[in-house]
C-alpha cells in the first residue's frame, strides 16, 4: 500500500515552511492509505481579508467504474483510491493556498507563540478539505 503525500511548493518563499509540511503529511500518511500518491500543489499568495488559508480538491469524477455510488461527484484523491489507479495523470488532487501576509509559526513542536498562527495545523486543516471533507453553514 502507497501512503505517498508529495508536495510541491510554488515559490523558493514555501521553502522555509518545508519541514512543516513534511510533518504534517506524515501525519495524514499515517492515518490514510491508496495505492496512488497524492500530490499536493501549495501556494503562498494574497488571499481574501479573514482568511488564513484555503484548499480544495483539483477536480472531481463521477461514474467511474470503482465508483460505490454512480452519478455522485468524488474528490480527486478518492476516486484515485476508489479506482486504484491515477485519473488526473501528473495534475496535483489538492491545491493549498496560505495568505502570505499571515503570521505564521513554521515549529513542529507545538509551541506556538499567541501572536502566530500555527501553520502544521493550518497544513493538516486544508489538506482534510483537500481530500473532500467540507461543512456548509
Amino acid at each position: 500500500m502507497c501512503n505517498a503525500i508529495s508536495i510541491a511548493l510554488s515559490s523558493a518563499d514555501l521553502l522555509v515552511s518545508k519541514l512543516p509540511w513534511l510533518y504534517a503529511t506524515s501525519i495524514w500518511e499515517a492515518t490514510i492509505s491508496s495505492q496512488v500518491p497524492i500530490k499536493i500543489l501549495a501556494k503562498w499568495e494574497s488571499v481574501e481579508s479573514g482568511i488564513i488559508a484555503k484548499s480544495k480538491p483539483s477536480s472531481h469524477y463521477r461514474s467511474f467504474d470503482q465508483a460505490l455510488i454512480k452519478d455522485v461527484y468524488y474528490p480527486v484523491a478518492l476516486a484515485e483510491k476508489l479506482s486504484g489507479k491515477n485519473l488526473n495523470n501528473a495534475e496535483p488532487e489538492i491545491i493549498c493556498s496560505f495568505n502570505k501576509s499571515t503570521s505564521w509559526y513554521l515549529g513542529i513542536d507545538g509551541n506556538t507563540p499567541q501572536t502566530q498562527y500555527d501553520f502544521v495545523t493550518a497544513v493538516l486543516h486544508e489538506i482534510t478539505h483537500g481530500l473532500g471533507f467540507s461543512g456548509f453553514l
